[in-house]
């Protein structure tokens, strides 16, 4: 009940024009955020969660709720890093 008191007070207060949901499970907070603010983007990494998210938002017509499949504890940087060092050491085992 915290967190519902919070979203909904930041929300009232600052009336944001988008909101990103970092974790959004099956997406009851954003629901609440996207009352205060124009676009909610439902960041899930869960696929069942966001699957629930995705359904619910087609059956109710939320076009103001985007729930996409984002996995936050990848960065991406790092997986293009851990790529150069790959392809260097494969070039480097190949040309001996």
């Amino acid at each position: 009940m915290e967190k519902f008191k919070l979203v909904n007070g930041y929300g009232n207060r600052l009336q944001p024009a988008m909101v990103w949901d970092l974790v959004a499970c099956t997406g009851e907070y954003s629901r609440l955020a996207c009352r205060s603010g124009d676009y909610v983007v439902a960041q899930e990494s869960e696929y069942d969660s966001l699957d629930l998210n995705y359904l619910r938002t087609r059956r109710e017509k939320e076009a103001n709720i985007l729930a996409i499949l984002v996995d936050l504890t990848i960065p991406r940087p790092n997986l293009i890093w851990a790529r150069l060092l790959q392809n260097a050491t494969l070039e480097q085992w190949r040309t001996g």
